[in-house]
């Protein structure tokens, strides 16, 4: 610490000690504040926060061992450093400031080297002091978060397995059953445990895809290749097969998008994974016969797509822990179905990479809108005004 950093607190019931102190500090780059009250220390300590405190015991030598010991009792006070101006050079009395606390003693008679000497060795001592803790500080954060990350891990493979287990589930069942009733069975039963099973595997594959992405998105070092592409086009595909793939207890998914929307500009395989994640999301956390109503709108240069559905409402609370990491287990044990291996996470971190972004509104009565925000496609902007909110309900 450089002496025109520091700030010296000098505390002495005499003026021409005070003076002469003044004389001596300021020269070299103090900044001095006199004090001649013992008693108004700590508070002007906590004040001003001095850098270091000399202390005069011309006169009260008492009360400034006492001060000193006060001093660093006190949390906000102990690590300044304190040196003594005694009344004389007596051992005694220099020993005695030592065990009240002071980091130095200054005998009389004393000359401005000494005096600068001391009080440079001290700030130099209180910033080697000042670095350690800080390093130590930051130790015991980077162990803590080591700690959460381990847990954090731990709980996320649970997760991860437990949502890859349920296809791999519905697979061997499958199996087993074509197996049982491979003579009884009938072309159309065949057919019905071969599309579970299809829609099994497509729900695996996109699992380990939204995973490596996340990997890959976090270490930057995704491959995307952005295209002009029609929304309506992409959600007509995507609804038609996820309708196909459907249980009877999943309800039904349309929509009616007007087909002169302007085109957004991303990733085609991106935008499809991150729709067929949002969809699959209403699916696990919706009621049987739900309803999905899904619209747009055009803000300048930027389409929004707001998907609503009647289901389990997410409180505000994880409005925006839903799309990250740490949060995924609390969400679980609150009684929501995550998109199956962290699928929201992929989807933020995906929009983003891209210039987009996802996000829950607030202020919805019932239910749960996810809101996509696009880039629009530089070309669709020319001679193409703002248009009014399409609206369709599924």
């Amino acid at each position: 610490m450089k002496a025109t950093d520091s700030h010296a607190l000098i505390v002495t019931t005499s003026r021409d000690e005070a003076d002469l102190l003044v004389f001596i500090l300021n020269p070299a780059g103090y900044q001095t504040t006199l004090l001649q009250d013992f008693s108004a220390v700590q508070e002007t300590v906590e004040n001003i926060q001095p850098d270091i405190i000399i202390l005069d015991a011309i006169e009260e030598i008492a009360t400034v061992f006492l001060v000193c010991e006060q001093l660093k009792k006190i949390s906000y006070s102990a690590d300044i450093p304190l040196i003594v101006i005694g009344s004389n050079g007596d051992t005694h009395e220099k020993v005695r400031a030592l065990e009240a606390g002071a980091e130095g003693y200054i005998a009389r008679p004393f000359d401005r080297a000494e005096v600068l000497c001391v009080l440079k060795s001290q700030l130099r001592r209180k910033q080697e002091c000042d670095q350690l803790r800080k390093n130590i500080k930051q130790l015991k954060s980077e162990n803590e978060r080591f700690a959460q990350e381990a847990s954090l891990k731990k709980e996320l493979a649970a997760i991860i397995s437990h949502d890859m287990k349920n296809p791999l589930f519905i697979i061997q069942g499958c199996l087993q059953m074509m197996e049982m009733f491979s003579e009884s069975n009938t072309v159309g039963e065949n057919e019905k445990h071969l599309s579970k099973i299809d829609r099994s595997c497509r729900t695996l594959q996109r699992m380990i895809v939204n995973l490596e992405a996340i990997n890959a998105l976090e270490e930057e070092n995704l491959k995307v290749e952005p295209a002009p592409l029609s929304l309506k086009d992409s959600l007509d595909h995507l609804i038609d097969f996820l309708n196909d793939q459907s249980r009877e207890d999943e309800g039904y998914l349309q929509h009616d998008l007007p087909a002169d929307l302007p085109r957004i500009f991303l990733d085609r395989h991106l935008l499809e994974s991150v729709l067929e994640v949002i969809l699959n999301f209403f699916m696990k956390n919706t009621l049987e016969d739900f309803t999905v109503k899904i619209s747009t709108q055009q803000l300048r240069d930027r389409l929004q797509l707001h998907m609503y559905h009647e289901g389990i409402q997410v409180p505000e609370r994880f409005h925006e822990q839903i799309f990250m990491k740490a949060a995924q287990a609390e969400l679980k044990k609150a009684g929501f179905k995550p998109a199956g291996a962290l699928g929201l996470i992929f989807c933020k971190l995906a929009l983003q990479a891209n210039k987009s972004d996802v996000f829950i509104e607030k202020n919805v009565s019932t239910g749960t809108k996810f809101v996509l925000d696009f880039p629009i496609w530089q070309e669709d902007l020319v001679g193409n005004p703002e248009k009014a909110n399409s609206n369709s309900e599924a």
